[in-house]
This record gives structure tokens, C-alpha cells and sequence, in this order.
């Protein structure tokens, strides 16, 4: 009987510490919460363990190839890694493309000037795959600097009904499209294989172009004058329709 006495008087203090702890506010121990941080094309960030109330440290600005960091996002809103964190959260990185665009169909990257031609070869050479098989519109006409041919191509390059002059191939091996384009040039490369639009044309579609200029590679295909790909098309695929 006195054991059972004890038990309920136990109880009864256990339960009035609650209620003191209730009127008073005293919280529960903070909980911990995780920020996880997407980052498209522009490597990966640890996500944070962030205690309940407190607010997440801001990383240093993910990088990414061709684009410009505008800042890190909580859905619509930008965030300032000033607000507490009460819940798991997704911030996710905000970039805007140099060229302009996305690269996509809906929204190609667009090539104005010279420079920006320039900076799709680099971006390419530098091994941003996404610029690769993107989608590109020519805003403009251009008298191209470029030395070297943009890397291996797989995207869609659409001249919109401009003018482009070129020194050297534009392209080294094309595996994409190119079309509504007007190109000339004296190409000077001294490779086997050369051509005004491409060195190899590997299942290519090469369309609704005007092309005119001398290109003295020792292989280049002597079928179109002048050649808009080098000598050896690699897939029989490969398809070219000229225009003049």
C-alpha cells in the first residue's frame, strides 16, 4: 500500500511539471532539419543540418560553364539564408545564360556576334556537354575569326536566313543540324579533310544552305562546289540539301 502511495505521488508531481512547463512556454529540445541544394550542370553542394529556428550557411556560388549564378531559390522566391529554418527544404541554383536562352527549342542559345560564336567553341572544347547537343539561332550576320572548328557537334545551328563567313570549318565532325544559312569563305585549313560547314559529316543534316568560297583541303569532296563537308561522310545518313 505504501509502494502503490508512492507511485500516484509521483505521478501527480510528473503531472504538475508539465503544466508548469505548458504555462510557462517552455519548448520541446530544437529538432533538426536538412537543406538540400540542387545545382543543375554546376557540380554538387553537402547538403546542411540546420537546427530547428536557426538559419542555413550560404555555399560559395556553384559554377557552371556558359551561364551566370543568379542566386539560390525557395521555389519562387530567392532565398537570403537569413530566414529560420523550421522544415527540410530544396534550394535549388538560378543561372542565366551568356549567350542568352536555354538551349532548347522553345528557347535556343542565340549567337549574335563573332565573340559569342567564339564563345560556343570554347564552351564546347571545355567540355560543357550541354552546349553540344543544344539548340542555336543566328540573330545576325557574321565574319567569323574562328581558327579552329567548333568541336564535335550533335545540336541544331539554325542560320536564321543569315550571312556567315568563315576562315575554317565551321564545324569539326557534325552530327547535327545546320540550316537556313547563307555561308562563304576561304578556307585555309591544311587538313585531309575539309569542308565550309564541317570536316566530317557523321548523320548530318545540312539543309537550306547557300554556300560559296574555295576550300584546297587535299580530300575535299569534289561533288559539291564548293564542298560543305569534308571528304568522307562516316554515316550514309548524312544529308545535304544546297541552295543558291
Amino acid at each position: 500500500m505504501k509502494k502503490l502511495r508512492i507511485a500516484l505521488i509521483a505521478m501527480v508531481i510528473a503531472l504538475a511539471a508539465v503544466g508548469v512547463a505548458a504555462c510557462t512556454g517552455e519548448k520541446k529540445p530544437a529538432s533538426e532539419h536538412t537543406v538540400t541544394f540542387q545545382v543543375a550542370g554546376g557540380g554538387s553542394i553537402e547538403p546542411q543540418t540546420v537546427k530547428d529556428g536557426e538559419t542555413a550557411v550560404k555555399p560559395a556560388d556553384p559554377e557552371r560553364i556558359g551561364w551566370t549564378f543568379d542566386g539560390w531559390y525557395l521555389g519562387d522566391a530567392e532565398y537570403t539564408f537569413t530566414e529560420k529554418v523550421t522544415q527540410d527544404i530544396t534550394l535549388t541554383a538560378r543561372y542565366t545564360s551568356v549567350l542568352g536562352g536555354e538551349g532548347t527549342a522553345a528557347s535556343p542559345f542565340t549567337i549574335d556576334t563573332a565573340e559569342e560564336l567564339e564563345l560556343m567553341s570554347e564552351y564546347i572544347e571545355a567540355g560543357a556537354s550541354e552546349f553540344v547537343s543544344a539548340n542555336y539561332i543566328q540573330t545576325a550576320n557574321i565574319v567569323s575569326a574562328l581558327g579552329e572548328p567548333v568541336k564535335n557537334f550533335t545540336g541544331i545551328y539554325d542560320g536564321g536566313n543569315k550571312t556567315l563567313s568563315l576562315i575554317a570549318p565551321l564545324f569539326g565532325t557534325l552530327g547535327g543540324t545546320v540550316k537556313n544559312l547563307t555561308v562563304s569563305g576561304e578556307i585555309t585549313s591544311d587538313a585531309e579533310n575539309a569542308g565550309l560547314i564541317a570536316s566530317i559529316a557523321d548523320g548530318a543534316l545540312i539543309s537550306h544552305l547557300s554556300a560559296s568560297g574555295t576550300v584546297p583541303a587535299s580530300r575535299a569532296n569534289p561533288a559539291a562546289k564548293p564542298p560543305l563537308n569534308g571528304g568522307t561522310n562516316q554515316n550514309k545518313k548524312t544529308t545535304v540539301t544546297e541552295t543558291h
